[in-house]
């Protein structure tokens, strides 16, 4: 299923961001008998007691949560670290934690990610987060068997490993509409902005510096700088940062999200305006490289020059 893949290939790429490709060898039940025998004495060295669930899951609670729960197609935003029953990290969306453990990799996007329930690619993972509830805090112990790798081995992980979850519950929804306007309202409460315009797509205007000149048209070559961010802060690209090139944009911006063209028809030379962009005007439910899906996105946008046609 391409959804699947899809969440299954995010999921892998912050976890393990190095994949090696191993020759299979012939002694697959050797390794699966090992990793029964390490995570039984896993469980004894930490006085774990609890039984798995019928698909050889070990859910432990370890905060319950206060928010709601849980079920298959949730829209879900969680923090999370994974090690090994020998205790080595493999993965973390936690950015410190993953340089203190040298697992740190300028390709990933380091905070909460988000995922739907039932399309992780780790069987396991989709089956302990129902078990969870908002603001919540969990352990989950997934074999093998569940954990989306098997006898694949990687760069961190050996084949027929057992993989230890930490999971932060933060958010879990049903309307990504809803949810991502929740979060736009708070945004901008948060930040008190002059003047808000809204175009009837639904995007937000807000300028920040006034322009001089003609308004951006069809034809005209636009310089400008510019930086991406989640609405948390979180940047996700940027052509500010050193040594970063100046961005030309042929007008209309048919090349970008649907976004663009019509922000920068919005701005002229000399303009610096912050546009938040909702997802259906973005990346929309698939997301694409370091954004999720249903990400609403904000861009602080300096024109610099404008060449008319």
């Amino acid at each position: 299923m391409e959804k699947q893949n899809i969440y299954k290939a995010v999921l892998l790429i912050m976890m393990m961001p190095v994949l090696l490709q191993g020759c299979k060898k012939d002694n697959t039940q050797e390794l699966k008998d090992q990793e029964i025998r390490f995570l039984t004495q896993y469980l004894a060295d930490n006085n774990i007691t609890q039984e798995p669930t019928a698909s050889g899951l070990y859910y432990i609670e370890i905060e319950e949560g206060t928010g709601g729960g849980v079920a298959a197609e949730y829209i879900v935003d969680f923090e999370y670290t994974t090690k090994l029953v020998d205790g080595s990290f493999i993965g973390t969306s936690d950015e410190d934690l993953a340089r203190e453990k040298d697992i740190f990799s300028e390709t990933i996007m380091y905070g909460p990610i988000r995922m739907m329930v039932g399309f992780t690619g780790v069987p396991g993972l989709d089956e302990g987060l129902t078990y969870m509830k908002e603001n919540g805090i969990a352990e989950m112990i997934l074999p093998s068997d569940i954990n989306g790798m098997g006898g694949s081995a990687t760069g961190y992980s050996p084949s027929y490993s057992t993989h230890i979850y930490s999971i932060e519950l933060i958010n879990s929804f049903t309307d990504p509409e809803k949810f991502q306007n929740d979060q736009i309202v708070s945004y901008l409460a948060e930040n008190d902005f002059d003047s808000v315009y809204v175009t009837e797509t639904g995007l937000h205007y807000i300028e920040l510096q006034a322009g001089l000149g003609e308004f951006i048209k069809n034809g005209d070559i636009v310089d400008l700088w510019y930086t991406g961010s989640f609405i948390d802060g979180r940047v996700f690209d940027s052509n500010e940062n050193d040594g970063g090139t100046i961005m030309t944009v042929d007008m209309p911006a048919t090349n970008y999200i649907d976004a663009w063209d019509e922000a920068l028809k919005l701005m002229k030379p000399g303009t610096r305006a912050k546009i938040i962009v909702p997802y259906g005007l973005g990346y929309g439910p698939s997301g694409t490289g370091p954004i999720p899906p249903y990400m609403p996105l904000i861009f602080d946008i300096d024109i610099d020059k404008v060449t008319p046609l």
